[in-house]
């Protein structure tokens, strides 16, 4: 629907501006140029009429002295069939205006050529600048004169053509954008499906399956377009815009990546050049004689079009549920972007056009007083209150949507974000609404808006348990805080199938209501950490060889980061057996979904069985509270009678409740990194919760019973790689301790959270057998105070953005200086540290102070060997740039076959 909008408004814009032609312009010429002046109306008896009022009424339709001198200028210069239709449209308009049927055109016929050069011809110094010039004959206008009125005409239908030419503009530049991404992201799945179906066997995915050295190995795997790509990565794709920040803000502002700066800056050159170019004007133009006033008209006129045309952009790029993220693979923070920017430039636009309309309307008065009552006559036009009231909304958005107020006070920001856009689009409305075809754009506003809103809610209700409408006690979600680690967990119950068409991937995220809750209409976005069975009869659930109905394409990538090709697996070279399943499909293990497919033991301590159907699975998220939602969920554990004490003496107790859960989601798309043989992630604080999505699916080896198509998909990675800067070490052996084995289909953590042997599961084996390594950092300072169990907003120091983890709230604020030291341990915290080391599996080592990003990073390359490497951050501002700095440094050093991903989300 919207496209079809779109199209209209911009083929519309073409019969608006018709080409320029005489044809188009000879009866509006000769009107044109006599309507300059007045023609005094005699009756036969050489008297002026009595009434003054009739007399504007009768020289446009029967005047005689008017009529006949319009007909002569016909005569003259038009032909016979422009002649016929201009007269058939005055009749019809002075018929339908004033009940008026004009003269035949045979009162002319008696004028002879002699007759017509006898007349008196209208020169350009007589046309009237102001005051009354009255006529008292029939006159023509000269040859000057009529050309003078052509090329007005001329000029005000090519800058209306034009107008409209440029705000149709804005949508081809985004279409052309729009089309790189989609090519970047299509074109490795077309080229994987197209070397499946031919008869020729590309090189194999595994590199154990080819013979030769590893040498050879990297040199058969070269491609011409290694070179370029790594070119591209280095300089456009992911470096930061300029210097090294792009995650941590700078000021009051957030800088995009150096390609999505590059798109914006495009767009704003592009709206800057179309709104200073191609001005037709000339002096003693008829409307507007003065050069200065024509200038100022056709650029208030164009600025205000083109603001307009974009108004459905930012629509369209603001809203949840975009299917240009699905085509493209671009997340949410990269359309934000270009939401925010679009947004900014037709808020500029919008201003200009008021300050160019205002200086036209008072720039040909007098003196202040005069151009001052002047301009307040205008308000008694309801078109011209309402576009005063557009641009002031529109710039108290661009006012209230500053980072500062985005960042501390979300809820402010976003009704205050709701009720300006409604106030925006209605006054929009009534401003354009006299002017033929531009509430064309506002339609496509409203129908994106309510689209959006709908999808929302389909989302909700194809996702929860339909029996929350009978207030099953299935659907309350437990919520466990942990004062010793300062984390809440929530698990929210999931039946899969219930929820079919909106199966947990790895590396996406929801939106989160309390609907039990005062403010129930509040929704956040959490990371989604892992999905684990509450029982043994979770097997049963779900159907075997179940996977996700979606599109190949859901892999996603951020604007700056592009999927190079990737060869299909070669079926000559299998690394293991083939399926036995009738089931078979090509999507990406990250696009299975994240259950178990085996009975596992029960559920882990945080869950309770009163809360719990015998046949679902429980969804688990990660939360650092702070302020606003995440705050009140803790206060509302804290409140609650319910807690229970760690089964290790060193951890405190938790305190438990359970609220009423409504999820929205999923949102986003997993990362490709099935792809790649080495994966790196580093991550700090819960930003742990992405390596634990994606765990099972680039461990797990592809089964008949685990919803992968074995050939397709076959399992490359060979070494993931965990580095995690976390505050609290409590913290660390709970997720060591519970959410690895559960992350890894091992289902149920042990008593307890330390003994990681006894838990079972996948993770287990990983870690002892070298296939998943965790470097933990443990950065809180010995002397630092243990988390108080309500911390107050003092003790809450400023920080980075937790990218994509706790979007509402800052994550891990003492971990914005991700490569400084960190004072040594106290011999009580060496204590506890070794007792974990005896406890942990080979592969899990830990540390105190912080990680040196950039010396993981080169570690990464080194052991990859030549090999491909994804680097994955999820972190605080300060982690995720460094992150990025340090493949950009690998990238300059010739290795090209590393790849950045970075998992946040930005308001």
């Amino acid at each position: 629907m919207l496209p079809f909008y779109i199209l209209l408004t911009c083929l519309s814009s073409y019969a608006w501006g018709r080409p320029t032609d005489p044809s188009e312009f000879c009866f509006g010429g000769c009107e044109l140029a006599l309507g300059s002046f007045q023609f005094n109306e005699t009756s036969t008896s050489g008297s002026t009429p009595a009434d003054p009022s009739t007399l504007h009424a009768k020289n446009g339709c029967n005047n005689g002295l008017q009529v006949p001198s319009l007909y002569l200028c016909l005569k003259i210069y038009c032909t016979a069939g422009e002649r016929a239709r201009g007269l058939d449209g005055m009749n019809e308009t002075c018929q339908r205006g004033s009940n008026i049927t004009i003269p035949p055109y045979s009162i002319v016929d008696g004028y002879s050529d002699e007759d017509i050069d006898g007349l008196r011809h209208l020169q350009p110094e007589e046309i009237p600048r102001g005051g009354d010039f009255i006529l008292n004959e029939v006159s023509i206008p000269s040859k000057q004169v009529f050309k003078l009125a052509f090329d007005t005409l001329d000029a005000v239908y090519f800058e209306t053509r034009i107008h409209n030419i440029y705000g149709c503009a804005m949508y081809y530049f985004w279409v052309v954008v729009i089309a790189i991404g989609l090519s970047s992201h299509l074109g490795p799945y077309s080229l994987t499906f197209q070397n499946r179906n031919s008869k020729w066997q590309p090189l194999p995915n595994d590199d154990a399956d080819i013979d030769g050295t590893e040498e050879q190995i990297r040199k058969r795997k070269r491609s011409i377009f290694d070179t370029p790509y790594t070119l591209l990565k280095r300089y456009i794709t992911v470096p930061a815009t300029f210097g090294y920040k792009r995650s941590q803000n700078i000021g009051w502002c957030t800088i995009p990546t150096r390609v999505q700066s590059l798109a914006i800056g495009a767009f704003i050159l592009i709206n800057i050049v179309l709104c200073s170019c191609s001005y037709r004007v000339f002096p003693n133009n008829i409307y507007w004689p003065r050069v200065s006033d024509q200038v100022l008209r056709y650029f208030a006129d164009r600025t205000g079009i083109i603001s307009t045309a974009n108004l459905p952009l930012i629509w369209l790029f603001g809203i949840r549920n975009n299917t240009l993220m699905w085509l493209t693979g671009w997340d949410f923070a990269t359309y934000n972007n270009f939401h925010r920017w679009v947004a900014r430039v037709s808020t500029f636009e919008a201003v200009l056009h008021s300050i160019a309309y205002t200086v036209l309307i008072v720039a040909g008065e007098g003196s202040i007083t005069e151009a001052w009552a002047y301009y307040l006559l205008y308000y008694s036009q309801k078109y011209f209150v309402n576009g005063v009231l557009a641009t002031i909304f529109m710039v108290a958005i661009l006012v209230a949507s500053v980072y500062p107020l985005r960042r501390n006070f979300y809820e402010m920001f976003l009704w205050l974000h709701i009720i300006l856009s409604i106030l925006v689009i209605i006054t929009m409305y009534y401003h354009v609404e006299i002017f033929h075809g531009y509430t064309l754009y506002i339609y496509p506003c409203i129908l994106i808006w309510l689209l959006d809103r709908l999808l929302r809610l389909l989302r909700i209700l194809t996702f929860n348990n339909p029996q929350f409408w009978r207030n099953n006690p299935t659907t309350k979600a437990t919520i466990t805080y942990s004062p010793s680690s300062n984390i809440v967990r929530l698990t929210v119950p999931y039946n899969p199938t219930t929820t079919s068409f909106n199966i947990p991937r790895p590396g996406t995220f929801y939106y989160i209501y309390v609907v039990d809750s005062w403010r129930f209409w509040e929704n956040h976005p959490f990371t989604l950490g892992y999905v684990t069975p509450t029982s043994t009869t979770a097997e049963s659930q779900i159907p075997e060889g179940k996977f996700i109905h979606s599109s190949p394409h859901s892999s996603s990538m951020s604007l700056g980061t592009i999927s190079p090709p990737r060869r299909a697996p070669s079926p000559q070279h299998p690394s293991f057996s083939e399926p036995t399943s009738s089931l078979s499909t090509n999507f990406p293990p990250e696009s299975a979904h994240l259950l178990p497919q085996s009975p596992l033991p029960s559920p882990p301590p945080l869950t309770t069985s009163s809360n719990r159907a015998p046949d679902s699975s429980t969804l688990t998220f990660l939360i650092r509270p702070y302020n606003g939602f995440t705050s009140r969920l803790r206060s509302s554990c804290l409140s609650s009678p319910s807690h229970a004490h760690s089964p290790s003496p060193s951890h405190s107790q938790s305190y438990t409740t359970t609220h009423t859960i409504l999820l929205e989601g999923p949102y986003g798309t997993p990362q490709p990194l099935h792809t790649y043989t080495n994966i790196l992630f580093i991550v700090g604080g819960t930003g742990i919760a992405v390596p634990l999505s994606y765990l099972r699916t680039l461990t797990s080896p592809p089964s008949p019973t685990n919803g992968i198509d074995q050939e397709a998909t076959r399992r490359r990675t060979k070494i993931v790689t965990i580095v995690w800067a976390v505050r609290e070490k409590v913290f660390l052996d709970e997720v060591v301790g519970r959410d690895f084995p559960a992350a890894g289909g091992g289902g149920a953590a042990a008593s307890d959270p330390l003994q990681v042997e006894s838990s079972g599961g996948e993770v287990e084996g990983m870690m002892n057998g070298g296939e998943v390594k965790l470097q933990a950092y443990i950065t809180q300072s010995p002397s630092s105070p243990s988390p108080s169990p309500c911390p107050s907003p003092s003790h809450l120091p400023s920080s980075t953005h937790f990218p994509n983890t706790n979007f509402d709230e800052d994550e891990d604020k003492n971990d914005n200086n991700t490569s400084s030291p960190s004072p040594s341990p106290s011999p009580d915290t060496n204590a506890a540290i070794h007792s974990t080391r005896q406890l942990q599996p080979p592969n899990v080592k830990i540390s105190t102070g912080r990680p040196d990003v950039f010396e993981e990073v080169s570690t990464a390359v080194a052991e990859a060997a030549g090999g491909d490497l994804a680097v994955v951050a999820c972190g605080p501002g300060m982690m995720a740039d460094d992150a990025r700095r340090a493949v950009v440094t690998m990238l300059g050093r010739g290795v090209s076959g590393i790849e950045y991903f970075e998992e946040s989300f930005n308001w």
